[in-house]
């Protein structure tokens, strides 16, 4: 019988059984957790760190932004808004905290409230200097009625220093687009294109000086000109600012200017220039308009 039998197979010493796969997966758990819980908890350190370290550099930073004398605010603008108002509406009084100013909101109501402001430029030097650049709208043309006037881009707005010499457009006041903070638009929109077109050589006729244009006609301008000669003008589509319509515009301008310069012409007094590419003198006796 071998000695390997059943009856004689050695016993096993329980104290060196190895241990179970199972015991080292548990092992490994724990190990894993511990480890991620001590991430977590050094991440919240360093997060709640960066927080207190941005609030401090934030409140520093905002210390600073503090105006502090008059070489901290630059204010430039034109004849009719001050520089003491731009600094009154923006509240930039001495102290002021410029990080907490609302600059593009406040821009934004000037230029919707103050139509005579054409643009607003703000340039902030970090961190306690600003500078604004108000643009003014330059009145081109007078208005019918006190102190209405135009700026070249037919912008509406009042306006009551030195503009007696500014030619003047008789229109309908009543008009919503004549309103200040609006657009020309129809005959008096028309009636600028003509006045800005009329200055300026058109080929080889000469300049024509516009004092007054009246725009309350149905189907014609009534210009009255530098010398107190009148002309009732019209070209097609004159109520339509297209390429088309200004320069049919700039070629009734150059037949009536070129007219008028002739020996004959000289003479006339009040002018038809409403068929295209021509102008001729009017008999006022026999012309009621």
């Amino acid at each position: 019988m071998s000695i390997f039998s059943r009856k004689n197979k050695p016993k096993q010493n329980k104290m060196l059984k190895p241990i179970s796969s199972r015991g080292e997966d548990n092992g490994k758990g724990i190990a894993d957790k511990l480890l991620v819980a001590l991430a977590l908890v050094f991440c919240a350190g360093i997060a709640a760190g960066a927080v207190i370290a941005f609030k401090t550099l934030s409140g520093i930073c905002r210390e600073q932004c503090r105006a502090n004398g008059q070489n901290c605010i630059t204010v430039t603008s034109g004849k009719m808004i001050s520089p003491e108002l731009i600094i009154s509406r923006f509240g930039l009084t001495n102290g002021v905290n410029l990080a907490e100013v609302p600059f593009a909101e406040i821009r934004s109501l000037f230029l919707k409230n103050v139509p005579q402001i054409k643009e607003i430029t703000i340039t902030r030097r970090m961190p306690d200097k600003v500078r604004i650049e108000v643009v003014e709208r330059e009145p081109a043309v007078r208005l019918s009625g006190d102190g209405r006037v135009a700026d070249a881009e037919g912008v509406v707005f009042e306006y009551y220093r030195g503009t007696s010499m500014l030619p003047l457009i008789t229109d309908n006041e009543a008009a919503s687009d004549a309103m200040p903070g609006n657009r020309l638009s129809g005959h008096a929109a028309a009636a600028l294109r003509l006045i800005l077109a009329a200055a300026s050589k058109n080929g080889d006729a000469p300049p024509l000086r516009i004092l007054s244009v009246d725009a309350t006609k149905t189907d014609f301008l009534l210009l009255t000109l530098s010398d107190y000669r009148q002309a009732l003008f019209a070209w097609p589509n004159m109520d339509d600012d297209t390429p088309t319509a200004r320069e049919a515009m700039k070629e009734q301008i150059a037949a009536l200017s070129t007219a008028i310069a002739t020996q004959i012409g000289n003479s006339g007094k009040i002018w038809d220039a409403t068929v295209p590419g021509r102008a001729f003198c009017k008999i006022p006796e026999l012309e009621q308009y």
